[in-house]
């Protein structure tokens, strides 16, 4: 596969409060971008450094409540980027910046939800992490997340809402939910037990009628082989053609999805890159590839790197595709450490989105499938284990059947 060679270290596409689509890059980016004066675009830095210290003397002599120094500093980086009223971009103190850096490892203690701040400032789920404690209680993509142990909380309130969701494992967190099901909105009290979350990322099984079916929960480092690894494990037992199911994958890296849609296309465009600038860079495979037939499902909870996988299979005429209109995050974030290793915390900017081989914007619009089947939300699950609750997945078995 041909990539576009980046100063960057990792790119990631996940639309999560710790891991939102993101490039992790180095503080020596931001060397000499400091300039204590009026800026071209009028910011006039020594105005507001002024109005910040009068703020402050007002705050030192009437506040009622107690705060640190340390507090202020921090609340003034967060309202810097909040006036960028981007909910994907944001300052992290130490603290949070060492959480974001654990959620890239894959495991820690929570619930096993990946959310987001939503357009209209509410906590939205974009998916539940497959055979996590969340799953398992029903949480469903697209709930909006009011309470958490009864204290609400907005978009805002993420990263905090977030920490509380975490905690010591076997312990209980009680989250309020709001769920709108055909148009009727109704609120649900779920109580959750915190456990240790692995993410497997790649699950396979050989079904009836020599069909292989592979889930990819989420785009990690080892996914790419790992998926590779199941593909050829599946056809020594037989499978012909296969059903792909991106449904609840939240994203990941984009290498991943790279390589994946690399493994399964031919000389073809899988994505195309645009930053702020309007500059372009494009990623395209070689001719080697799997050439089984392939049924891709996706839904409400399919979102950024899976979208991407999604957007190359289609537009290249390579799968059809079963399920629901995907999440719609096609925006990319830079991350900057602060300090060493994150030390003094960091920020994360929105610096590109992404476009299908056809050239389709994907954020906030999202991709629909082929055939568009709707969840049943009724379900206890989904995958062959639920094959009779899930309608999606039937439909992809008797699409992949026809000639």
């Amino acid at each position: 596969m041909k990539k576009i060679a980046k100063a960057l270290i990792l790119v990631l596409l996940l639309a999560t409060v710790g891991v939102g689509g993101f490039v992790l890059g180095s503080n020596t980016a931001m060397q000499g971008a400091v300039s204590w004066g009026a800026s071209d675009e009028g910011v006039n830095w020594n105005r507001i450094l002024s109005n910040l210290k009068n703020y402050e003397a007002v705050i030192d002599q009437d506040f009622l409540f107690e705060y640190t120094p340390e507090d202020l500093e921090v609340g003034v980086y967060k309202g810097l980027f909040e006036g960028l009223q981007d909910p994907y971009s944001e300052y992290f103190s130490p603290e949070e910046y060492q959480r974001l850096m654990e959620d890239t490892t894959g495991q820690f203690a929570g619930v096993g939800l990946v959310v987001t701040a939503g357009e209209d400032n509410a906590i939205t789920v974009v998916a539940p992490i497959a055979n996590t404690p969340a799953a398992r209680a029903g949480i469903k993509a697209g709930d909006i997340i009011l309470e958490v142990d009864g204290q609400s909380y907005a978009g805002t309130d993420l990263d905090l809402a977030t920490q509380m969701m975490r905690g010591e494992p076997n312990t209980q967190v009680d989250l309020t939910v709001r769920r709108t099901t055909n148009g009727k909105a109704e609120t649900l009290n779920i109580p959750i037990t915190r456990e240790i979350i692995t993410v497997d990322t790649v699950v396979g099984k050989k079904l009836d009628n020599n069909v292989g079916y592979i889930q990819i929960t989420s785009f990690e480092e080892p996914t790419a082989d790992e998926f590779k690894q199941e593909w050829d494990a599946l056809v020594a037992q037989g499978a012909t053609r296969f059903v792909l199911d991106l449904r609840n994958n939240p994203g990941g890296l984009l290498v991943t999805a790279e390589d994946i849609a690399d493994a399964l296309l031919g000389e073809a465009t899988i994505v195309t890159t645009v930053d702020s600038m309007g500059q372009e860079e494009v990623s395209t495979s070689d001719a080697a590839q799997y050439s089984q037939p392939i049924v891709v499902l996706a839904n409400e909870g399919s979102a950024s790197a899976s979208e991407i996988l999604l957007g190359a299979l289609r537009d290249n005429h390579r799968a059809k595709s079963v399920g629901t209109k995907t999440f719609g995050k096609g925006i990319v974030q830079r991350i900057y450490p602060l300090g060493p290793n994150g030390e003094e915390g960091g920020f994360k900017l929105t610096m590109a989105e992404y476009l299908t081989p056809s050239g389709e914007q994907i954020h906030g619009v999202g991709i629909t499938p082929d055939i568009v089947v709707e969840d049943n939300w009724d379900a206890k699950g989904y995958g062959p284990d639920f094959l009779s609750e899930d309608p999606q997945l039937q439909r992809a078995l008797q699409v992949i059947q026809e000639p």
